[in-house]
């Protein structure tokens, strides 16, 4: 036995040196830290036994903290996500506000609009920097000057289409913030004093004009 030991390596005294047997229970169990043991072999010197250690260290470490980070970053690409797909929500829905009132603004204007005379007075008004005009009979005229009647567009600023409109249609679109009643005149007087301060009796009013 003695004669076949001295064929082993020095790794395997080396392994058998780092084990030892339990007394009462025969189980083989490992002995010290690796670096001890590897001290104690002579199988390296204190140097190399903390660069082991260290590497080792690192090695636990390291997939930690990347696996943190994964899950950081992760996080924080969904929360980016999210908020994106809310602010285009939010996008959509006035978009889609915003045209359900246009064609309730041009409802309300096409239904209601009045009249026109190709061969009345003509009646200026301004929208914006430009001068445009209406032309309008003379009754019509008066009714502007008193606020039952009143002018609004639709189509855009490039080229407007301008109607008149009887005023409670004029304050359903200024009840709807719609920027579309260009003239209202809302004046202090009524229409039926200026009427019969000057002696007119022989219009045909609109019913409901002076309720």
């Amino acid at each position: 036995m003695q004669r076949a030991s001295l064929y082993w390596s020095k790794t395997h005294w080396v392994s058998l040196a780092l084990l030892r047997l339990t007394p009462h229970t025969g189980v083989i169990t490992l002995k010290k830290s690796l670096q001890d043991q590897l001290l104690k072999a002579g199988l390296g010197n204190k140097q190399q036994a903390r660069q082991i250690n260290t590497a080792k260290k690192k090695q636990q470490k390291q997939p930690k903290n990347a696996n943190n980070q994964g899950t950081t970053n992760a996080q924080a690409a969904r929360q980016a996500q999210a908020e994106k797909d809310r602010q285009r929500n939010l996008e959509l829905q006035e978009q889609a506000q915003a045209k359900a009132l246009q064609v309730q603004i041009n409802q309300l204007i096409d239904s209601n609009k009045l009249s026109t005379y190709e061969r009345g007075l003509p009646y200026y008004f301004i929208d914006g920097r430009k001068v445009y005009k209406l032309k309008v009979d003379e009754k019509t005229r008066i009714r502007l000057a008193f606020g039952q009647v009143g002018i609004a567009k639709n189509g855009d600023d490039k080229q407007p289409n301008f109607h008149l409109l009887p005023e409670n249609t004029i304050q359903k679109l200024k009840d709807r913030k719609a920027e579309k009643a260009v003239v209202w005149h809302q004046s202090p007087n009524s229409l039926k004093d200026y009427l019969e301060a000057n002696d007119i009796e022989d219009w045909s009013y609109p019913k409901g004009l002076f309720d």
